[in-house]
């Protein structure tokens, strides 16, 4: 992990300071710390809000009534998903 993400002392300098290249490159240290600080912590890098514990992700994949899939903006299809991912 990097230094900058490591020495973020509170979870808003820590969510702040994660970037794109950190979610492609590593992204296990930064899911751990979120699940046990942030379970739901919106990402600026990537303007999307990460959703981290196994049941809240369960529960958001069963409403989409409440929870959007939509990715307008967010580099995130590019990288979680990668370019020939398709999405409506």
């Amino acid at each position: 992990m990097r230094v900058e993400l490591e020495k973020a002392t509170t979870v808003d300098e820590f969510v702040a300071a994660i970037t794109v290249d950190d979610l492609e490159t590593n992204p296990y240290p930064i899911y751990e710390r979120l699940r046990e600080e942030a379970p739901v912590a919106y990402v600026p890098a990537i303007n999307l809000y990460l959703v981290t514990k196994y049941r809240d992700v369960e529960y958001a994949g069963v409403h989409p009534e409440i929870f959007s899939a939509q990715l307008d903006g967010s580099p995130g299809g590019r990288n979680f998903w990668g370019p020939n991912h398709h999405h409506n």
